[in-house]
């Protein structure tokens, strides 16, 4: 078996893995999509946590392969190759046991909070103004993972609570890291801050009824004004994240109960949601 790097040569390992990807011969969890790089691998390399690409189409042409491997090789179970040469010993973290468990009323604890290697992470609000904007974070992927089911609008502080202390009991998580897409709308002009009268979209806040009403109480339209592209309208919003509360305010406001809304609530199962539209 060859020596194991350390050192300067396992640092200069560790930067190529990052920089060219690693063909993996096995399946491994990984993310896709998220508020962050939508491609990315976690495993350490002796003893090394390390994130990587390996989907990417650019990760075809890398030297490197993660492979698994037997009980001679190693306790890691896995080992980084190049042109059939083991440098370095690899350890895949196994799919966690709280991803197994559901909330009371029903959701997966996986579409609540993620674990990387041993760092619980959430996407509060899984929807940000910018996205499909020409200002629009290049690297993030933070609706892809919305549009493909795995995760849920927004993250309520009691479940996050939940999925947390089951993460630590169960597979030893040690901190929790917490995003979301972008809703403030705030502005600096001439050394004042103030609220900007524009439209809802993007903006609305789940759950937060008395923010909503205060907006629409300051003027902001429930509905994009003619000639604005949205990617999704407060109501719609609303009904994804099963908020009735807001979408009843939002209809006596002047909102639209569209087939799009009608047809979230259907696919996050908010009957009484649809029953109000």
């Amino acid at each position: 078996m060859a020596p194991t790097p350390s050192g300067p040569a396992l640092g200069e390992l560790l930067a190529e893995l990052q920089s060219y990807g690693v063909r993996v011969e096995d399946t491994i969890q990984a993310r896709r999509g998220g508020a962050g790089p939508s491609d990315a691998g976690m495993i350490r390399v002796e003893g090394v946590p390390i994130t990587f690409p390996f989907t990417a189409d650019y990760v075809a042409e890398s030297p490197y392969v993660l492979r698994p491997e037997g009980p001679e090789e190693g306790p890691g179970g896995w080992g980084v190759y190049r042109e059939g040469r083991r440098l370095a010993g690899a350890e895949v973290p196994p799919r966690p046991r709280f991803y197994d468990m559901t909330t009371a009323d029903g959701i997966p604890y996986w579409k609540i909070a993620l674990l990387h290697l041993d760092s619980l992470a959430s996407t509060v609000i899984q929807t940000c103004l910018y996205w499909g904007k020409d200002d629009q974070c290049r690297f993030c992927g933070i609706e892809l993972s919305l549009e493909a089911g795995r995760t849920i609008p927004v993250k309520k502080p009691e479940h996050l609570a939940e999925v947390s202390v089951a993460a630590k009991e169960l597979d030893g998580a040690v901190d929790v890291t917490l995003t979301s897409g972008g809703t403030r709308f705030r502005m600096r002009a001439l050394g004042e801050e103030r609220i900007v009268e524009t439209p809802l979209v993007g903006r609305h806040q789940a759950h937060n009824f008395a923010f909503t009403l205060a907006l629409l109480d300051a003027g902001a339209p429930a509905e994009p004004p003619d000639g604005v592209r949205v990617r999704r309208s407060p109501i719609v919003l609303a009904s994804m994240a099963g908020d009735v509360e807001n979408v009843r305010l939002l209809l006596s406001h002047g909102a639209k109960a569209s087939a799009e809304a009608a047809a979230e609530a259907v696919t996050f199962g908010h009957a009484d949601v649809l029953a109000a539209l």
